[in-house]
C-alpha cells in the first residue's frame, strides 16, 4: 500500500493577538507575535528569544513555537527532548497544534520512546478540536491498526472530516478508501472526485492515482493522454512510481 496520508509538523503556531501591543515586552501574546515576525524574517535567534519569553509565561502558542524551534534547530541546537517538553506544556493546556505535534513526536520516537497509544491519545484530542493534520493522522492510524484495532470505517470518518476542510492528504486518503472499498462501498466516481481535489492542490500521490484512474477508465472515460498528463505532474515532483510507469511507456521527459 502506498502512503496515503503524510504527517507534517506545524512550524509556527500563530495564536490570537486581540489588538495587543506587539512592542510590549511583558505581554506573552505580543512576545509570541514578535517571535513569529522574526521567524518569518529567518532571524531565528531573536525568534527564540521572544518565543521563550512568551512560553515561560505559560502562553500555549509561545510554548508550541519554542518547541518547533527546538525540533528544527532554528536559533538553538536541535533538541527533540526540549521540543517534547514545550509541546507537552502547550498540549496539556489544550493547544490543538501542540497536541498534534506531541503525537507526531511519539509516532516517530523523537525525544520520547515510540508509542502508538500516546499518538492516538494526542491525535484524538487535537482531531476533536478540528485540527486537519490530526484528523488525517488518526485516519491513517485506523487504516494501519497502529495503537487501535484496524477499522476502515473509522479511518474513512476521520479522512472525510479533514478532506472536507480541504486537506489534500486526507482527500487522497479518502479517494484511496473509495477506490478500494475500504470502510465504504467501492465507488470509482467518488475516488476520482477526491483524488482530483487533492491532485489540483499539487499532491503528487493523488496526481499519480488520478492518472491511474484515467489509464484504466475507472470512474472516468478511459484516456491514456490524460493519464500521462497526470503521471507527468507527479513525476515532476519526484514521485518514483509515476517516473517508473512513464519509463515503461518510453517517456523520460516530464
Amino acid at each position: 500500500m502506498r502512503k496515503i496520508c503524510f504527517l507534517v509538523l506545524v512550524t509556527v503556531c500563530v495564536g490570537m493577538v486581540y489588538g495587543q501591543n506587539e512592542d510590549n515586552p511583558t505581554d506573552p501574546v505580543a512576545q509570541n507575535k514578535l517571535g513569529i515576525k522574526y521567524s518569518n524574517e529567518k532571524n531565528y535567534t531573536e525568534a527564540v528569544k521572544w518565543f521563550r519569553k512568551s512560553a515561560e509565561q505559560g502562553y500555549a502558542f509561545g510554548q508550541c513555537n519554542l518547541g518547533s524551534m527546538y525540533l528544527n534547530g532554528h536559533g538553538v541546537t536541535k533538541d527533540y527532548t526540549e521540543a517534547v517538553k514545550w509541546f507537552r506544556k502547550a498540549a496539556e493546556q489544550g493547544n490543538a497544534e501542540s497536541q498534534y505535534n506531541l503525537g507526531f513526536m511519539y509516532y516517530n520516537g523523537y525525544g520520547v520512546t515510540k508509542n502508538y497509544n500516546e499518538v492516538i491519545k494526542w491525535y484524538r484530542k487535537s482531531a476533536e478540536q478540528g485540527d486537519v493534520k490530526s484528523q488525517c493522522g488518526l485516519g491513517l492510524m485506523y487504516v494501519n491498526g497502529h495503537g487501535v484495532t484496524k477499522d476502515y470505517t473509522e479511518a474513512v470518518k476521520w479522512f472525510r472530516k479533514a478532506a472536507e476542510q480541504g486537506n489534500a492528504e486526507a482527500q487522497c486518503g479518502l479517494g484511496f478508501m473509495y477506490q478500494n472499498g475500504y470502510g465504504v462501498t467501492k465507488d470509482y466516481t467518488e475516488a476520482v472526485k477526491w483524488y482530483r481535489k487533492a491532485a489540483e492542490q499539487g499532491d503528487a500521490v493523488s496526481q499519480y492515482n488520478l492518472g491511474l484512474m484515467y489509464y484504466n477508465g475507472y470512474g472516468v472515460t478511459q484516456s491514456k493522454e490524460r493519464a500521462i498528463e497526470w503521471f507527468k505532474k507527479a513525476a515532476r515532483q519526484g514521485d518514483q512510481v509515476a517516473i517508473n510507469d512513464l519509463k515503461k511507456m518510453g517517456i523520460t521527459s516530464y
